[in-house]
């Protein structure tokens, strides 16, 4: 981990806490120090305080409490912030933009083409199996997949993933010491170790309180760091939906396939069916071919058509 990059999230989120959450601020104190922040708080207690109207002895020990979260940080963690080169430059647009990221993995899946897999978390037989047919669809035209890791169709997707040893990525709404929900964590522990990359942009000091927010956040990132969004299945004004929601703002595509025109039980695929930005595809095959940019080529018929006038060779034998 870069030490340089270590101290200034402890310092944020020391500054943070400090501040009692005072993000504008914060943000103001760290853009114009940033220089100062790359070294430990503590080598400069008394300029700091001064900013945050505090006294020295209180911001050390705010500063320590932060310091002992980001020590349970397991040992492959790393953090990159805005301006390192791995930073990934499409979230710089969306609302929310953090200041670092928290990561373990291979960052640079960050690179490749991304489609995010969302939905409901009671999947159906059927909305399993397309699951299944979409992560192996995009898998051979070389798409990650990436996922909230969430119950039900995001745990599946990445699972899937897993499953066919193809690096995935995992959003997730917690510091990378945390698991939610506790069930995937050896999922989440695999995909850190072996290939993938789990990425989030909650530290280790985040609040409790902050928990819900987290995973608002959570769904902002991933899609944020997509290119395309497939909703498999999902209620109407579910998580998925708001989720979609946001991404669309952000012109992220978004697609879902056209059987979920057919439900009566759901308004939402006719509704979408309406926006700019949004696809209906109707099979994983055909998903993947958009979002790489590939259009089948038709046959040429012209090679089969018979010159007018002219008798077919087995015909004229009798």
């Amino acid at each position: 981990m870069n030490n340089e990059r270590l101290n200034q999230a402890i310092n944020y989120e020391t500054l943070l806490l400090a501040s009692n959450y005072n993000n504008a601020l914060v943000d103001k104190i760290y853009n114009d120090n940033k220089n100062d922040l790359v070294a430990p708080l503590l080598t400069n207690f008394s300029k700091f305080a001064e900013f945050l109207d505090i006294n020295s002895e209180n911001l050390c020990k705010f500063y320590f409490k932060v310091r002992d979260k980001f020590s349970m940080l397991p040992k492959k963690s790393n953090i990159i912030c805005t301006d390192d080169d791995t930073w990934p430059k499409r979230i710089d647009e969306f609302p929310y933009c953090p200041k670092f990221l928290y990561y373990m993995g291979d960052i640079d899946l960050l690179d490749k083409k991304i489609v995010s897999i969302v939905g409901t978390k009671a999947p159906s037989d059927e909305d399993k199996t397309l699951v299944t047919k979409t992560v192996e669809a995009l898998i051979k035209k070389g798409i990650v997949v990436s996922t909230g890791l969430s119950l039900g169709i995001g745990g599946q997707a990445s699972a899937e993933s897993v499953k066919h040893f193809a690096p995935t990525i995992a959003v997730i709404g917690t510091g990378l010491n945390q698991y939610y929900p506790t069930d995937h964590k050896k999922l989440q522990t695999f995909i850190a170790t072996e290939g993938g990359l789990v990425i989030t942009m909650v530290s280790p000091a985040s609040p409790s309180q902050n928990f819900k927010f987290n995973f608002l956040l959570r769904n902002r990132l991933l899609s944020a760091l997509s290119n395309a969004i497939l909703i498999i299945d999902e209620r109407d004004n579910g998580g998925a939906i708001k989720m979609t929601e946001v991404a669309l703002e952000n012109k992220r595509d978004v697609y879902f396939y056209s059987s979920l025109l057919k439900r009566e039980d759901l308004k939402w695929p006719k509704e979408f069916n309406k926006i700019e930005g949004v696809h209906v595809v109707r099979y994983p095959g055909n998903l993947a071919n958009k979002v790489i940019g590939y259009v089948p080529k038709r046959k040429d018929r012209s090679k089969t058509l018979k010159p007018s006038g002219t008798k077919d060779v087995q015909l004229s034998l009798f």
